[in-house]
């Protein structure tokens, strides 16, 4: 079963403000899924974005 993150929840998990998630989302730079008016981040997907963006 997927693991399902809502905002708040994606924020600190990605160690991020919460405004800086909000620009990112408003960029589309990051993957989200937009239920009605929520907006939930698939915890498989985040880390696929936060390997791929990844600076080592």
């Amino acid at each position: 079963m997927k693991k399902i993150l809502n905002f708040t929840e994606a924020s600190t998990y990605l160690n991020v403000k919460q405004s800086w998630l909000r620009m990112a989302i408003f960029k589309k730079t990051i993957p989200f899924i937009k239920v009605g008016r929520l907006i939930r981040f698939d915890l498989e997907e985040l880390n696929q974005w936060l390997s791929k963006n990844s600076i080592n």
